[in-house]
């Protein structure tokens, strides 16, 4: 199958993760979608500026909108019974860094907005994917773009199959999950899930879009579409506002395997101790 693809990495590469990897993993990802056009998105802002301040790339810089409402109360409210971390997420904050990370859960689809809104609408399949995702060096992409010719894909490893790790401390329990997360996505094994009946890892699938990685056609997203649903405050958070966007004219599929982020990858002590420190574990 050969299809014109464009990759769109949009996002932030998170503080806490060591500055070292932003530039190696970028590379990674360049380098298993080769063939493909890239685009880059992150926000303009001081943090952001030095963070990627050694990534020579042709980075649109976008002013970081404001926050005004809790996108999870939104998911809460319309997809009731929902997975576990939307109880969790829309309850009030207790630390600051919860609190932008909860706040803040509409920023991607807003930096996504805007790249793709300047990407030339020429191509087959557009590729979403994350400064911090980790993927599969084999990426199947004929598989994954075949399923994509008749529904958005979503793609993510989750992590909470591994949250039964047991044994020794904190710190050596974390990292025996990290480990393990990486050795799947490393694998290159992976699930098409189109309804988790048995709800283990997540109560329901129909209106939630992983998206540590998401295939979809230009018919699948009007431009604007996040902008004018985040001004109204109509627009949910994470996947459950990718699942708003992306997927309101076809079905979709989410993949557990192939892709996840370098947080729930990294096995360092420095990564362990910043996110400890950040009630972020």
């Amino acid at each position: 199958m050969d299809k014109k693809v464009a990759v769109l990495i949009s996002g932030v590469f998170p503080v806490y993760l060591r500055r070292s990897d932003l530039q190696e993993n970028l590379e990674r990802i360049e380098r298993i979608f080769s063939g493909c056009d890239f685009y880059y998105q992150t926000w303009d802002t001081k943090l952001y500026r030095h963070i990627f301040k050694n990534v020579n790339r042709d980075i649109l810089w976008v002013k970081e909108p404001g926050t005004s409402y809790n996108p999870y109360h939104l998911a809460r409210d319309r997809h009731p019974g929902d997975i576990s971390a939307i109880k969790r997420l829309s309850n009030t904050p207790r630390t600051e860094s919860q609190k932008q990370l909860v706040m803040k859960a509409c920023f991607q689809h807003l930096g996504f907005s805007a790249l793709y809104s300047e990407v030339p609408k020429e191509y087959d399949f557009y590729i979403r994917t994350r400064w911090d995702a980790y993927i599969n060096e084999d990426f199947p992409m004929q598989e994954i773009l075949k399923l994509a010719e008749k529904n958005v894909i979503g793609v993510a490893t989750v992590p909470n199959k591994y949250y039964g790790i047991n044994g020794g401390n904190r710190y050596e329990r974390v990292t025996a999950r990290r480990r393990a997360i990486k050795n799947f996505v490393d694998r290159g094994l992976y699930c098409v899930i189109q309804n988790d009946t048995d709800r283990i890892n997540h109560t329901v699938y129909e209106k939630y879009l992983a998206d540590f990685l998401i295939v979809f056609k230009e018919s699948d997203y009007t431009i604007g579409y996040a902008e004018e649903m985040y001004a109204k405050q109509q627009l949910s958070g994470a996947e459950f506002g990718w699942y708003e966007m992306l997927c309101r004219h076809r079905k979709h599929v989410n993949i557990d395997g192939l892709t996840a982020i370098i947080r729930n990858t990294d096995d360092s002590l420095e990564t362990y101790k910043k996110l400890k420190e950040m009630s972020l574990l």
